[in-house]
This record gives structure tokens, C-alpha cells and sequence, in this order.
């Protein structure tokens, strides 16, 4: 028996078996989801706007999600898709843009 996983709602199966998006769809399997694409996308505006925000360091002060949660770490890399040059730029970043980062969450 072949189980067949179930595709998000914005996909469908075309008869040679590929994968296409429905029309009018933007693509994200949830509501979610989508709302989480968008505030990502004005996190990374304000990001890339401030020259302080990618000054060299040695340690860098990083945000990402964590169990469902977001959260911090200090790390010597650009792993993390959001990272600070100090401890007050990141605190500063995470105060004036909490909402963003609640909703972005999913995909941080």
C-alpha cells in the first residue's frame, strides 16, 4: 500500500504528478504561516536599513525560535537569520519590534 502525505490547501497534483500552485494562492500552507512570511519580510527591511545591525564582531548576539518560542543566543557565527554586533542592539531590535518578532516566529 502506498501512503501518499497529505499536501497543503495552496498546492495541487497535477496528473503527471508534479506539484503546482492553485491559483489566486500565495503559497504557504497556513494563515500562519503567511503572516509569519510577511513580518519576516519587514524584519529583514528594517535588518538591512541599519549599518549598526551588521557591524564585524567577534561575538555575535543572535534571535531565533526555540520550542516554539523565540529566543537569544551568543554565538561566533551568522548562523541565525537575525544577528546583533552587541547585547544592547539586539535588545534594542527585539523592544521595538516585538510584534514583528511574535508573529515571524514560525520561521525564525
Amino acid at each position: 500500500m502506498i501512503r501518499v502525505k497529505r499536501i497543503p490547501h495552496a498546492w495541487r497534483i497535477e496528473d503527471n504528478g508534479s506539484l503546482t500552485l492553485r491559483p489566486g494562492s500565495d503559497g504557504w500552507p497556513s494563515k500562519e504561516l503567511a503572516e509569519a512570511s510577511h513580518a519576516l519580510e519587514q524584519l529583514a527591511q528594517i535588518y538591512m536599513r541599519d549599518p549598526d545591525y551588521n557591524q564585524p564582531s567577534e561575538f555575535l548576539y543572535g534571535i531565533k525560535q526555540d520550542d516554539g518560542h523565540v529566543s537569544t543566543s551568543k554565538t561566533q557565527s551568522r548562523a541565525h537569520l537575525l544577528t546583533f554586533p552587541s547585547y544592547p542592539i539586539r535588545a534594542a531590535f527585539m523592544k521595538e519590534n516585538a510584534d514583528l518578532l511574535k508573529l515571524a516566529r514560525p520561521l525564525l
